[in-house]
């Protein structure tokens, strides 16, 4: 029978970690929507506790639990807090996994609908009834009737529902859960950047001076370079990272590169599909797609077709609750806003919610400048770094830099006061 299992342990993760997503939840589901029993008996609970105003938390639900009895039938209180793991959903991913949970539960309704028709004409009952009551069910499974969201919600329930603060992937920079770009010219050094970001975020050090709150689980596709080169540039820039446990690097961060698969393409539905079981496995805060052209045989230029590649990557970063970072090429022009930049056609530049440009600032010094676009906060002043890849054996060198890196291959991320 149709079931989003997977969709129903986010949405109930979500409500386990974050109280307020029930509320969306709840505009669009009801406990028998969900296909498990355990999964009903938890959603039903969450919905009395929340009208009887307690609060919903790992520690209270169990008590609940054990008060009512019901701790053996929703898997016990280690399969409740399983819910939890892997990364959370942000608020405008839980109504995708909800509404798949509810198409589910329309077409299992459907289906019981036409075995009751199939055995009602087999019972001779009368035939247009039968036809009539088949009818209603059409209508009401294939429209959704009387199942229909709000479209509208009271100012206070919005504000209930929404967090206090924005939550920072990148502090000042990249908020959870949004995608955007890392741009720049041909060997721009746009892919030095984004390595470098995927070993600060694994890790939870710093990325060029900004804050990273906490280590997360990331993933780095890197399809143009040589898997080789992709490796050289790993091993020194994690050479030059501050002290770290050696195990958080293994446990957050996973690689694609030519290694791993000869082709990776977005608008293959194969591989689409051989990625996204991956990526809901591991379940990453943040995934890397280094470098976008390699990535689609469309037209960039077309903006029919992009929008086609990026409502794949949509689909990723909603079905896997992640934010996304796309390492895509400035155009030739040399002047104009970052987004009026980006080479191919402005579905591109639209679907972006942040993005981080880098260009030549010193030509003599190899001085790169960092800027920022981003639709969360105000964006931060541009920043100077230089890719040193100056031949030196001695390490040391390098840990003392902001960002990272080894002397052979590091991203100081030191600001030039000159430059600014």
């Amino acid at each position: 029978m149709p079931a989003a299992v997977e969709s129903e342990r986010i949405v109930l993760g979500a409500i386990l970690t974050h109280e307020t997503h029930h509320g969306q939840a709840a505009q669009l589901l009801r406990p028998d929507d969900f296909s498990l029993d355990s999964y009903r008996r938890l959603f039903r609970l969450f919905t009395e506790m929340r009208e009887a105003d307690t609060p919903i938390d790992l520690a209270t639900v169990c008590e609940e639990l054990k008060k009512r009895k019901l701790v053996e039938a929703v898997g016990g209180i280690a399969g409740v807090a399983s819910l939890t793991d892997g990364a959370i959903p942000q608020r405008a991913h839980i109504e995708h996994h909800a509404r798949k949970i509810r198409d589910c539960s329309h077409r299992r309704g459907f289906v019981h609908a036409l075995d009751a028709a199939k055995a009602r004409t087999l019972a001779d009952e009368k035939l247009p009834e039968v036809c009539s009551d088949l009818m209603q069910s059409v209508l009401e499974y294939g429209n959704n009737t009387g199942r229909r969201r709000k479209l509208l919600i009271s100012a206070p329930d919005f504000l209930a529902q929404a967090p206090e603060e924005i939550d920072w992937l990148v502090k000042g920079v990249i908020e959870r859960g949004a995608n955007g770009f890392f741009s720049a010219v041909p060997k721009g050094g746009k892919s030095w950047a984004a390595i470098d970001l995927a070993l600060s975020l694994a890790l939870g050090c710093d990325w060029l001076g900004f804050k990273v709150p906490q280590p997360v689980k990331t993933v780095l596709v890197s399809r143009e370079d040589n898997p080789s080169l992709t490796a050289w540039r790993l091993r020194h820039l994690k050479a030059g990272k501050p002290y770290h446990d050696a195990g958080l690097l293994d446990a957050n961060l996973k690689l694609n590169t030519r290694n791993q698969s000869a082709d990776l393409m977005l608008d293959n539905r194969e591989h689409m599909l051989e990625l996204m079981a991956s990526l809901t496995e591991f379940r990453p805060a943040f995934a890397i797609f280094d470098v976008f052209n390699v990535m689609h045989a469309a037209d960039e230029n077309d903006n029919q077709e992009m929008r086609a590649v990026l409502r794949q990557l949509s689909a990723i970063q909603a079905e896997v609750g992640c934010g996304i970072g796309v390492v895509h090429h400035f155009n030739k022009s040399d002047s104009g806003s970052m987004t009026q930049r980006l080479r191919g056609s402005s579905a591109i530049a639209g679907w972006a919610e942040w993005m981080v440009g880098i260009s030549l600032a010193d030509e003599e010094s190899k001085t790169r400048r960092m800027e920022f676009e981003l639709k969360a906060a105000q964006p931060p002043d541009p920043i100077y770094f230089r890719i040193d890849s100056a031949v030196d054996s001695n390490p040391a060198r390098a840990h003392g830099s902001t960002c990272g890196g080894t002397a052979t291959g590091r991203i100081s991320g030191q600001v030039h006061e000159e430059l600014r």
